[in-house]
């Protein structure tokens, strides 16, 4: 039995943990997810409108190469803070991408708004290895600060807020990506 919210939801600590009993240590069938939200939920729909924002918040940004890519970051940090519970089910490893499409062709916009940001902020003659290498880094560096910041781990006594970590943190990558030669 699923518990309900007080809004007819599904609530996620319920649902985490009726999924992780009955499937342990591994990843949830297609279906294993169904009945944990109702079905007009649509909670593949979530990422695919996380998808959707962060593709009008890139576009928004203009020509700035770098301010598309602390567009696309405030985005993110947008959808985990408004929906931790679904990017949980999205990014986590309770469901294979793959056996949902929805979910799978929203990675797949944000994998390639993110390579785009990426790449516009490289300096000439960086290679598609570079820049794929440098996609992850500025991903895991986004998605660690806001994850840590999600689940109250990063200590008071860091000065500035969690968009200030991660202003700083991108504007270190894209200085260093202009300084610094690539890997080999």
């Amino acid at each position: 039995m699923v518990a309900r919210s007080a809004s007819g939801l599904a609530s996620p600590q319920a649902g985490r943990s009726a999924v992780g009993r009955r499937y342990p240590g591994r990843r949830r069938p297609a279906g294993a997810l169904q009945g944990l939200f109702p079905p007009a939920f649509g909670w593949t729909l979530f990422s695919g409108r996380a998808a959707q924002e962060a593709t009008a918040a890139v576009a928004a940004a203009g020509e700035d190469a770098p301010g598309r890519l602390h567009a696309l970051a405030r985005s993110y940090l947008h959808f985990i803070r408004t929906r931790p519970h679904v990017h949980d089910l999205a990014y986590g490893p309770a469901v294979a991408k793959r056996d949902h499409p929805l979910l799978q062709d929203a990675a797949i916009t944000c994998w390639a708004l993110l390579h785009d940001a990426v790449a516009a902020c490289q300096p000439p003659d960086i290679s598609e290895a570079e820049v794929l290498g440098r996609s992850a880094a500025a991903w895991g560096t986004v998605y660690g600060i806001a994850r840590l910041a999600a689940f109250h781990q990063i200590p008071q006594s860091v000065p500035g807020d969690i968009e200030g970590l991660i202003d700083a943190a991108i504007d270190a990558l894209v200085t260093g990506w202009q300084t610094q030669p690539p890997r080999r």
